[in-house]
């Protein structure tokens, strides 16, 4: 919500671990080197950590840059179906039920 301006967007369900679990597995399969790589990780962590740091030193965050040579495309998106919940055989739900 942006003022009192109010925005709702839907996405359809779909299982996006096992499609990264699967993007990842064939990656080691093919020897190549999966996208987003540790640098995305090490931009996001750095990032996190400057704006963390600004309300203590009241500047704005400046974030050291790191260099990524690679980005995710279109190519990679795979879409596999929602996944049902497994039936509890032999074992309370979560609660206690």
């Amino acid at each position: 919500m942006i003022g009192e301006e109010r925005s709702e967007e839907r996405f359809t369900k779909h299982d996006q671990f096992g499609a990264e679990i699967l993007y990842f597995s064939r990656c080691i399969l093919e020897d190549c080197e999966p996208e987003p790589s540790g640098r995305e990780g090490l931009a996001d962590v750095r990032i996190v950590e400057a704006a963390m740091k600004s309300p203590r030193t009241g500047r704005s965050p400046a974030a050291a840059p790191v260099e990524i040579t690679a980005r995710s495309d279109e190519s990679q998106k795979e879409e596999l179906p929602p996944v049902e919940p497994a039936e509890i055989v032999g074992a309370s739900g979560l609660g206690g039920n």
